[in-house]
Order: C-alpha cells, then sequence, then structure tokens
C-alpha cells in the first residue's frame, strides 16, 4: 500500500496491484506508416485476435465496425490524420454487439473522426465496457458526434464532441470527464432512460439546451472550471438544462450554470434536484515510464478516499452514485485524507513494461458527510497506452 498523508500520496503501483494483475504481453500490430503489419485499419481490426493492441500511425484512414474487445491507439492529432467513415457508411466507427467482459479502449492524441451520414461514432448493444479518449468528433449539420444505445458502462475522457446533438445516450451507462459537448445548430446532449456522469465537462447548445434529459439519473461534478450554457437571443427563453421525469444531483454554484436573460438556469418537470456537491475525480494520462495523477477535490471539505482497482463492467447502484470500480476484486486504497478545494492527490509511475500495455485501471473516490453518509465520485481511467 502507498503512504499516505493528508493531501498527496505516492504510489508504488507496481509493488502491490500490479503484481497480482500483471497479464500476459498483448500482440502488437501497426497500421500504416514504415513497414506496418496492415495497410487497412478495417483489414485489421478484422483479423487481429480478440485483447490485440493495434497502433495507429498518422495518415488518413478508414473507419470499422467490431465486436471484438480491442485496444486501439490513434498515435496522431487532429493534424496528424481522420479515421473518415467508408463510402456511404451511417457511422465512422461503430462499436456494436461487444460481449461482456475484456472492454473495447479507443484512446487517440486529439485525432480527427468525421462523420458518415448519421454521425461520427456509436456505441450500441454492449456488454462490455467501451473507454473512449482523445479523440475530436466535430460534425457539420443534423448529425451526432457520439450516440450510445443499449449499453453496460460507457466512459469518455478528453474527448471534443459537436454536432446536433453533439451527444447522445439511450439506455445507457454514461461518463464524461474533462471534455467539451457543444452544439452550434441545436441541442448539445440529451440522454433517454440514461445513468449520466458528467465531470468537469462544458456543454453548450445554440437556440437549444446545452442538455436535455429524459427519465434519466444524471449527477455533475466540477471545481468550477466548467459551463453549462445555450447560446440564444436575449428575448428567447431557453434553459441550459432540461429535465423530464428525471433525477439530478450537483451543486449550481459548482457547475456554472449561465442562463440567458430570459430563462433560468434549469427546468424541471416531474423532476427532482438535489442540489449537493459531488466530490470532482480527474485523471491524466497513464502513458507507459511516465508519472499518472489523479486529484479528488471538493468545495466542503470532508474525509474521503480513492480507490483503484478494475472496472466493474456492470456498475452497482448505490443510492444517485455509481460504482464503477470491482467490489468483488482485489484492489487498492491509492490515498486517504481531507477532500477540500486544493485536492487530495494520488501520483505513481506507470512502469514500460511491455505487459502492462493495453491495461485499463480504474479510479473511484467517495467521501463521507458529517453523519458519515458516503458520496461517490465519479469514476476516473487510466488507460495504459
Amino acid at each position: 500500500m502507498p503512504s499516505l498523508s493528508p493531501r498527496r500520496s505516492t504510489g508504488g503501483l507496481a509493488l502491490g496491484l500490479l503484481a497480482a494483475w500483471l497479464p500476459a504481453q498483448r500482440p502488437v500490430f501497426t497500421v500504416g506508416g514504415a513497414n506496418p503489419n496492415y495497410t487497412s485499419l478495417p483489414a485489421a481490426v478484422a483479423a487481429v485476435p480478440a485483447g490485440s493492441i493495434l497502433v495507429v500511425r498518422p495518415g488518413n484512414h478508414t473507419g470499422f465496425v467490431t465486436n471484438k474487445p480491442l485496444r486501439v491507439l490513434l498515435d496522431f492529432d487532429v493534424q496528424g490524420g481522420t479515421v473518415a467513415p467508408p463510402a456511404g457508411a451511417a457511422y465512422a466507427i461503430s462499436i456494436t454487439g461487444l460481449p461482456p467482459g475484456e472492454g473495447f479502449v479507443l484512446v487517440g492524441r486529439g485525432a480527427n473522426v468525421p462523420a458518415g451520414t448519421i454521425g461520427a461514432i456509436r456505441v450500441a448493444h454492449c456488454a462490455g465496457p467501451v473507454v473512449i479518449e482523445g479523440l475530436t468528433a466535430t460534425v457539420t449539420n443534423l448529425r451526432t458526434g457520439l450516440e450510445v444505445q443499449d449499453a453496460t458502462a460507457v466512459h469518455v475522457r478528453r474527448t471534443v464532441l459537436g454536432g446536433s446533438p453533439a451527444l447522445q445516450t439511450s439506455l445507457a451507462n454514461f461518463t464524461i470527464s474533462e471534455s467539451v459537448v457543444i452544439s452550434t445548430l441545436g441541442l448539445g446532449a440529451v440522454a433517454y432512460e440514461t445513468r449520466f456522469e458528467a465531470v468537469r465537462t462544458f456543454f453548450a447548445g445554440t437556440g437549444q439546451p446545452a442538455l436535455r434529459l429524459f427519465g434519466s439519473t444524471a449527477r455533475l461534478s466540477s471545481d468550477g472550471t466548467s459551463s453549462i450554457w445555450s447560446a440564444v437571443p436575449s428575448t428567447v427563453s431557453v434553459s441550459p438544462i432540461e429535465a423530464f421525469d428525471s433525477q439530478l444531483q450537483f451543486h449550481p454554484e459548482r457547475i456554472g450554470l449561465a442562463p440567458n436573460a430570459a430563462s433560468v438556469g434549469i427546468t424541471l418537470v416531474n423532476s427532482v434536484l438535489r442540489g449537493e456537491e459531488v466530490p470532482t475525480l480527474v485523471t491524466t494520462s497513464a502513458v507507459p515510464g511516465q508519472t499518472a495523477t489523479m486529484r479528488m477535490s471538493s468545495q466542503q471539505p470532508r474525509l474521503g478516499a480513492v480507490l483503484l482497482g478494475e472496472a466493474f463492467a456492470t456498475p452497482v447502484w448505490f443510492d444517485l452514485g455509481n460504482i464503477w470500480v470491482n467490489t468483488l476484486a482485489q484492489n487498492q486504497l491509492a490515498t486517504l485524507g481531507v477532500v477540500d478545494p486544493a485536492g487530495l492527490q494520488y501520483q505513481t509511475l506507470i512502469p514500460a513494461t511491455p505487459a502492462l500495455r493495453g491495461n485499463v485501471f480504474c479510479l473511484q473516490g467517495v467521501v463521507w458527510e458529517p453523519n458519515w453518509s458516503p458520496v461517490l465520485s465519479g469514476p476516473g481511467f487510466w488507460s495504459v497506452l
């Protein structure tokens, strides 16, 4: 177990938890560039065995459809290339029918994913977890940056989504952190019957709400660095958040609701708002050989802790919170102490071990109220790619 302090701990991650988790080395294949294993990304996705790592080099690539658990690294930024839809395809990337068990991980360095006839990325009918990180999917016209439907556990991190709506979820368990969801045409994000968590994420709509909920449970957390707003003429009344038959939990002063002159910050229809702060947990990238960090903050100082473990493929309901760390597996107490605006922090060196590459770690925090009732943070992830 790492050493503990009230504010920061530095963990010997490889000494404890990873010793038990260290898997066999995943096979690694390259796509594009010099001396590649494959010149075609769809061909590579179809051919490589489940659990493989695909390193996609800079260039203009064609997207794919898969139900195979893979680790796909788009190793370029928005200027370095694209993953465009096949001719006539509805989406550029579609993860559909992923079975229970090992998940699918799609990580970019800001890589651009243009839209097909309907949208850029789709996750549908997935029983296994899906992690999407570091992408740019900003589309034009009435198309969607990301659509999630009938999915057990989907987490989006440090991604820019645009469209109308920019984000759409239904029948899903979904989290998004440190991202931008923006529509210059209409509705920013819409969720139907979704367990929805947003951490330090910017939402914006144009002429319509930035976030609209139907029959959903939503928890929003921020340290004051994000906002939710709609761009409309001053004579038009549009609330940044609209909720129908839903439950919400967030502290309005921490989220940064920005109503226009003719509206209120939130419109509730048969809905309930719990004006209580959700602790904000943010993570850095977990690049092999570099230091990964985590920080959990709260405006109201409270005792808290963060667990590091495997992601739970089927999260468990806990009040309005969502348990993402697998409570049945071996976990490590990453840090314990006072959670305040400065944050309870944890950092560790990710060993440059080939067997570790492609692994995904889940972090989740909890703070205790004075009556010892727990309040969970949203999840954070370290994808070692």
